[in-house]
């Protein structure tokens, strides 16, 4: 049987976890988080210390950051929510 420490040594079953979670995300929306500094997204000014949340079943269905959106495809670009979201200056609180 496989542990945790195998999943490196195996990216297609890798890639199917995450393309899973993509399509039915645990959470709909991520826990709240503080915006770190003044922000303007989409047009919205988001002042520093601003309480937001994250839409992560919108983000996972956005056809501007997915070729096949409604598809189930691990075979597709490997991106994570991490990478998509990294560039918003948020915090945990």
């Amino acid at each position: 049987m496989g542990t945790r420490e195998d999943v490196p040594h195996l990216p297609y079953i890798e890639a199917i976890v995450k393309e899973t979670m993509r399509l039915h995300p645990v959470a709909l929306m991520l826990e709240p988080r503080m915006s770190r500094e003044d922000a303007q997204i989409n047009g919205y000014d988001i002042p520093k210390g601003t309480r937001v949340l994250v839409n992560v079943w919108t983000i996972g269905r956005d056809p501007n950051l997915w070729d096949q959106p409604d598809e189930f495809y691990p075979e597709g670009d490997p991106v994570w929510f991490g990478q998509l979201i990294a560039w918003v200056p948020l915090e945990i609180t």
